[in-house]
């Protein structure tokens, strides 16, 4: 009984984000799915909904992502014709973006690691003393 509660919070929160999404979709076009888990982090971060009630079929969920990917990945074998004029432009943008999204995190967390060390104490930076 608890992983249907558990699986009820997760579709309810879907639904609410495809209905939201349905809403909005003449201003902005938003997936459904991510206003969903956008409102459920804000409900988990706010504790309108407590981490124990989703925590186990959310830790099933994603461990268990590959499946997800089956679909997408056979919709694009599929159409593989269709995609076959284009791929090496596909690759060109994949290895660009790749590229470009490794500097920006590394960018972020150089910045942040600067902060963090900058406000940390001379004794707490983490070195051992001797003596």
């Amino acid at each position: 009984m608890k992983i249907y509660k558990q699986l009820f919070w997760i579709f309810l929160f879907s639904f609410i984000g495809e209905i939201v999404s349905a809403i909005i979709a003449s201003f902005i076009a938003i997936p459904g799915s991510v206003i969903g888990m956008v409102l459920l982090f804000i409900a988990l971060h706010t504790k309108i909904l407590r981490l124990e009630q989703v925590d186990e079929i959310g830790t099933w969920l994603t461990d268990n992502m590959g499946i997800f990917f089956v679909p997408a990945g056979v919709g694009l074998m599929a159409n593989f014709g269709i995609l076959a004029d284009t791929w090496w432009q596909l690759l060109i943008i994949m290895v660009v973006t790749t590229i470009l999204m490794m500097a920006f995190v590394g960018r972020i967390v150089q910045f942040v690691k600067r902060k963090v060390e900058k406000g940390l104490p001379k004794n707490q930076g983490g070195g051992t003393h001797a003596g």
